[in-house]
């Protein structure tokens, strides 16, 4: 997105495949040397494996998803602010933002695993990254969104106020909260800060969000909650 900025300039580059192709290559050739520092893989041919399944899944995403959505330009990227949230400063880096067609902002981000924006809602949220950048007044964003990118499954996850546009083809996985978008980041500013609190006043309860949880947890030995019947054997 450094080199292409808009969804525009995605669909010229996509006409062209040699280009998409070389602009990919240049881009993989450079992050898989950082992944060779970073995790070691036997027999060599591993990495070019990695070089051409993440090559396939980029393309992949970028004719199938990007694509599809309205007119948008990237606005910033990995963009570093800092959020003041019940007495905590928590530094944050915003993956990416775009403007969108009407003029307003939609924060958006990657994910490789099989989530649904559930993980945004309730009082103690699985997943509060994206719903903390909603909550920074200089970015006014109306939509936040992440992509699933993996081999089996493209797809835009998101939550927006009705108006906002962002797809062509209406995704069903990207609609209006139920108390609309300005009740949503209403329930978040209350719901995160309320969670801010409890760890600067140092509440630290056993109280698991689920219970599969607990089958990661390394304090399992010490930890007295299946007593209580929270959690199965």
């Amino acid at each position: 997105w450094q080199q292409v900025g808009s969804r525009q300039q995605l669909l010229s580059l996509l006409a062209n495949e040699d280009s998409l192709q070389a602009c990919l290559a240049s881009i993989l050739t450079r992050q898989l040397q950082r992944f060779r520092q970073q995790v070691y893989l036997f027999p060599e041919a591993l990495y070019e494996l990695e070089r051409l399944r993440t090559l396939q899944v980029v393309t992949a995403w970028l004719h199938s998803a990007e694509t599809l959505r309205a007119d948008f330009a990237v606005d910033t990227i990995e963009k570093r602010q800092t959020l003041h949230l019940g007495g905590l400063a928590l530094n944050l880096t915003v993956d990416r933002v775009d403007r969108l067609a009407d003029g307003s902002r939609g924060i958006g981000g990657y994910k490789t695993g099989n989530k649904t924006t559930s993980v945004w809602l309730g009082q103690r949220p699985e997943e509060p990254q994206l719903p903390l950048y909603a909550l920074l007044d200089a970015v006014q964003p109306q939509g936040i969104y992440f992509g699933i990118v993996r081999p089996d499954k493209i797809q835009w996850q998101g939550l927006q106020a009705k108006e906002t546009p962002f797809s062509d083809a209406q995704l069903k996985t990207v609609n209006p909260p139920a108390e609309g978008w300005s009740g949503q980041v209403a329930a978040w500013q209350q719901t995160l800060t309320a969670i801010a609190e409890e760890y600067r006043a140092g509440v630290a309860s056993v109280t698991p969000i689920n219970t599969s949880v607990c089958q990661h947890c390394h304090l399992d030995p010490v930890c007295r909650i299946k007593e209580l019947g929270d959690v199965g054997d």
